[in-house]
C-alpha cells in the first residue's frame, strides 16, 4: 500500500511485464508502467519480470525489483485528485543496473535523519545488497552459495525486523530464516 494513500496499492505483474497503481475502493486502475503489449522490455520503465515492490515512507516512490533485467528501477509516484483519485508513474533511476543477480525481495531500511535505503534479495547472486535511493551501493550480506556462517543459498525475500532492526532473509534452498 501507499503509506499516504491506503486505498491505493501497488502491484508487479510478472508475466506482463508491467507495474500498476490500483485504488483498492473502486477497483480501477490508475497508473501502469511497462510495455503495454505486456511485452518484456529493457529501457527505461520497461521491465523484465518486475518481482517486488516497496513504496518509500513519504510516499514519493516506488521502487521495482527487475528480476531478469537485472537492476532496480526508481519510479516517481505522483497522487491528484480529490483523495487521490488519479495517479502517474514516472521513471527517476536505475539503481544497479547490471551489478545485481536476479533481485527478487526488497525491503526499506530506515537511516537516521528520515532517509530510507532498499534492501535487495539477489536469488542468483546468493546475497543481499543494501543501496541508497540515489543508486551508490552502501553494502554487500552474504559471502556467496552455501549452508555455513554468512553463507545464503537462492535468497528470495527480505525484510527488516521491527522492534530489532535486524534483517531476516528467506534463504530459500536452505530452507530457513537467517537473521
Amino acid at each position: 500500500t501507499v503509506p499516504a494513500y491506503p486505498h491505493l496499492v501497488v502491484v508487479t505483474c510478472f508475466r506482463s511485464h508491467q507495474v500498476r497503481v490500483y485504488n483498492t475502493s473502486s477497483g480501477r486502475l490508475l497508473a501502469k508502467m511497462g510495455k503495454d503489449d505486456g511485452s518484456r522490455g529493457a529501457a527505461e520503465g520497461e521491465f523484465n519480470n518486475p518481482w517486488g515492490v516497496v513504496v518509500t515512507a513519504d510516499s514519493a516512490h516506488i521502487i521495482v525489483a527487475d528480476n531478469k533485467g537485472n537492476r532496480l528501477q526508481l519510479l516517481r509516484l505522483i497522487v491528484s485528485g480529490d483523495g487521490g483519485k488519479r495517479a502517474e508513474l514516472a521513471f527517476v533511476r536505475s539503481i544497479g543496473d547490471g551489478q545485481l543477480q536476479s533481485p527478487c525481495g526488497l525491503a526499506l531500511r530506515s537511516e537516521g535523519g528520515g532517509g530510507q535505503t532498499v534492501l535487495v534479495a539477489e536469488a542468483e547472486g546468493n546475497q543481499v545488497s543494501e543501496w541508497a535511493l540515489d543508486g551508490s551501493k552502501i553494502r554487500t550480506i552474504g559471502t556467496g552459495y552455501g549452508s555455513g556462517d554468512g553463507k545464503l543459498a537462492y535468497p528470495m525475500d527480505v525484510t527488516v525486523l521491527p522492534t530489532s532492526g535486524h534483517i531476516a532473509i528467506a534463504d530459500t534452498n536452505n530452507h530457513r530464516v537467517s537473521i
